[in-house]
């Protein structure tokens, strides 16, 4: 996330991200597929987005606002709760 923040907005491949990695902690080994395999757990995490262009995939660091409506979402949740009785007991059951 470091490495992507630092080129916030600019679209970064496996191989520059793991590029970076190698000039920023030159006393730690690392392979390619390792920071692929990173990468791709992020975006599956949406803290990244992944893009293609033709043969190649790109990887960007996801913007702050993405956060922001998890928080809108957070504080409406409480107020759901409180509607009623059988409401709160059908939260348990929904999560299970």
């Amino acid at each position: 996330m470091t490495v992507l923040g630092k080129h916030a907005g600019q679209p970064r491949t496996a191989g520059e991200v793991a590029g970076d990695l190698e000039r920023e902690y030159p006393e730690r080994a690392r392979d390619i597929n390792t920071v692929r395999n990173t990468l791709e757990r992020m975006v599956a995490k949406s803290r990244i987005e992944r893009t293609k262009q033709k043969n190649t995939v790109l990887y960007t660091a996801v913007t702050e606002s993405a956060p922001a409506a998890d928080d809108a979402a957070a504080e409406a949740s409480p107020t759901t709760e409180t509607a009623g009785a059988e409401e709160t007991e059908k939260v348990p059951a929904q999560a299970w």
